[in-house]
């Protein structure tokens, strides 16, 4: 099985947008592989924003690794 990650930053501020994040790597093996990746990519690109930026936007990352359909041959 492939899985395929999926990730946003959001804000809690109303009316504000989550927006899909670009991934250097997006496609894993297993589940595990996915989820691994995404929980250490998120806490990089949190700690590489600002504090302020952070606190101030209530910043957030959101993730998801799906299943990809097997492609038959």
């Amino acid at each position: 099985m492939d899985f395929v990650l999926v990730m946003f930053i959001c804000s809690v501020i109303e009316n504000n947008k989550c927006h899909q994040v670009p991934l250097p790597l997006d496609n894993f093996k297993d589940h595990y592989d996915c989820v691994s990746f995404g929980y250490d990519f998120s806490h990089k690109m949190i700690t590489n924003l600002s504090r302020e930026f952070v606190n101030n936007q209530g910043a957030y990352i959101k993730f998801f690794c799906e299943e990809t359909p097997k492609v038959k041959t």
